[in-house]
């Protein structure tokens, strides 16, 4: 019986987009994607959103991010390996990329306040922030040269290498190309009315904005029991979406004529 062949411990070659200079569109080319290191896995990405932070920072840069970087942080895809000291994922594991995972050691994760973990992105010299692996060194190269990391991600990319705590677990069913928006969009909008707003039963809510972020939003406040949940957005097309999330009513402004109250 032949043999399949395996990728483990083994670079792998793939396609890419990597950004050069900022304010520069990328360029698609064949880059090598290292084995995972100790508490890292490697995951062949299979959806991508392409999130509003990743034209910011293409445009302006983040923190000590480095270039060339391949950019994009919400991916999602299937766990090819892993590397030593990997406990809680496994190869075939359908996940999706995580932008502020927690070490779960310094006094910001166990103080349970803040995600603002030090060892990732407490400050300019965070893993994460500088565009790096846990051992300092980028895990592409292209032509031998190193290629870096951009938000601890690097979803616009055929496999990325990133630490287990960066790696969410979803349902075997769940379809990853859905599941890449729970990476940034969806989480931001639901966390927003979730967890910060303090929303009470009953509470009267309007949302600005019914994309991503917002329709997630709506979401979260129908989970907290609000009571009008007004969804605001110029785009009448998102009015039947936003209801099914939890708006209870919707307003198009350009459609209104007059300043009376149309909720």
């Amino acid at each position: 019986m032949a043999t399949i062949p395996t990728t483990e411990g083994k670079p792998i070659i793939c396609k890419a987009a990597i950004q050069w200079e900022l304010q520069k569109p990328c360029t698609i080319e064949k880059i090598e994607v290292a084995p995972p290191q100790a508490k890292e896995v490697r995951v062949r990405l299979v959806a991508a959103g392409i999130c509003h932070s990743d034209l910011f920072i293409m445009d302006n840069g983040f923190l000590n991010a480095k270039l060339p970087a391949v950019p994009g942080h919400e991916g999602a895809g299937i766990v090819e390996s892993v590397g030593p000291d990997v406990h809680s994922i496994n190869p075939g594991d359908k996940v999706f990329t995580m932008f502020m995972p927690q070490c779960k050691e310094c006094k910001e994760c166990l103080d349970g306040r803040s995600n603002q973990c030090l060892d990732y992105w407490g400050d300019k010299n965070g893993k994460m922030a500088r565009s790096i692996g846990y051992d300092g060194n980028p895990r592409f190269t292209l032509n031998g040269k190193p290629v870096y990391h951009m938000l601890g991600c690097s979803s616009f990319c055929e496999y990325v290498v990133i630490p287990e705590n960066s790696c969410v677990k979803v349902n075997p069913r769940t379809p990853l190309e859905t599941a890449c928006i729970l990476a940034s969009g969806f989480s931001t909008g639901y966390g927003s009315s979730h967890n910060v707003v303090h929303i009470r039963p009953g509470d009267n809510v309007a949302v600005w904005g019914l994309g991503c972020v917002g329709l997630a939003a709506v979401a979260g406040c129908k989970d907290k029991e609000a009571g009008k949940i007004i969804g605001i957005d110029i785009n009448s097309a998102k009015k039947e979406i936003s209801h099914k999330l939890g708006c209870t009513d919707f307003i198009n402004p350009q459609n209104l004529t007059d300043r009376k109250s149309v909720v």
